[in-house]
């Protein structure tokens, strides 16, 4: 599987719509989305081992701080790669509570 169709697959999963995806593989370095998006998917499975749960975590406005109500699949399919690498270590920093 490509890196393109590791981040797609991981998104389509996650229920993000074909212009989130577009937005989070058009938006910088490969690389970069891949570590983001695979590290997210990970911290989500250990957070949510209920896929249902993490769907929700994802499309329910946040009470955290840095996502500011919005909904966390909302930010990290923004397009912006400091956005999604920051929801990257917030997310990973919520298994350290």
């Amino acid at each position: 599987m490509s890196k393109g169709e590791r981040i797609i697959s991981i998104l389509q999963s996650w229920g993000a719509s074909p212009q989130q995806i577009q937005n989070v593989v058009h938006s910088g370095n490969l690389e970069s989305q891949v570590e983001h998006i695979a590290g997210i998917e990970e911290c989500l499975q250990m957070l949510y081992p209920d896929s249902s749960r993490k769907i929700s975590f994802l499309k329910q406005p946040s009470k955290s701080v840095f996502f500011e109500g919005k909904k966390p699949l909302d930010v990290i399919c923004s397009g912006d790669a400091a956005m999604l690498s920051e929801a990257h270590y917030i997310i990973r920093s919520m298994l350290c509570v």
